[in-house]
């Protein structure tokens, strides 16, 4: 992530406060699941509708990140997750 986007997400939490981020994490999540649920079910436009709704969950899953202060750890878990998943490979 470049430093404007950092500063974007840092403003954010500041604006809305942790817990109203929090919020907004569920519900963009939630939107995914429709979109994907549209997707397999070959609804026309749904791939644009599932690359618009990942990205709002990524943006907000980075202000979570930051308003928690989790970055670092959440990267450690990432590497191992994936270690896991490239054994399995």
């Amino acid at each position: 992530m470049n430093e404007i986007h950092e500063q974007i997400i840092q403003a954010a939490v500041e604006e809305y406060g942790r817990e109203n981020q929090m919020r907004m994490l569920q519900e963009e999540c939630g939107e995914l699941i429709v979109a994907t649920s549209h997707y397999l079910r070959k609804r026309e436009y749904a791939e644009d509708e599932v690359v618009e709704e990942l990205a709002d969950v990524l943006i907000m899953c980075e202000q979570i990140k930051f308003a928690l202060g989790i970055t670092r750890m959440v990267a450690v878990m990432i590497d191992r997750k994936l270690g896991r998943l490239a054994s399995k490979l």
